[in-house]
């Protein structure tokens, strides 16, 4: 079940980023970058949880990437107004905005986290697993899907 989980947000982050920059500008095409690098970093980091060739540095450099995205970086990417189309930010972002940060700033703490056992290759799926519960709590309550 838990594979299951991790594989759909890695997909939804993948398949999603492509479809949703169309017409993106400014702050909202910066934010999609932004969540495009990181879902790209949690590939790279997923595809070392089993690896026989395990690279710390993949690992570190890519969960450094997150936690640099997150926190205080991320949320400025989402000042008043930049909702509707082609965002999927939700309108809840803005009604709880405590909430939205302290998700945020989960993301940076667990992807610090993730970054700080990166030299043990079999301590990594606990926080690796955390980091994505992070994400798929934050696209729940805060992401609309576009039609």
């Amino acid at each position: 079940m838990r594979k299951v989980f991790l594989v759909t947000v890695i997909t939804a982050f993948l398949v999603t980023g492509a479809h949703a920059h169309m017409g993106a500008t400014g702050v909202v095409l910066e934010r999609m970058e932004a969540m495009k690098s990181i879902a790209s970093a949690v590939k790279a980091i997923k595809s070392q949880l089993t690896s026989d060739n395990y690279s710390s540095a993949v690992v570190s450099e890519n969960a450094a990437l997150i936690e640099a995205h997150s926190g205080k970086a991320f949320t400025k990417l989402f000042p008043k107004g930049s909702e509707g189309a082609p965002s999927e930010a939700s309108p809840l972002i803005w009604k709880d905005w405590a909430a939205f940060e302290k998700i945020a700033d989960d993301l940076k703490e667990s992807a610090g986290i993730l970054k700080g056992v990166a030299s043990d290759q079999a301590s990594l799926k606990e926080p690796f697993t955390n980091m994505l519960k992070t994400c798929g709590a934050c696209h729940k309550k805060f992401r609309e899907k576009l039609n």
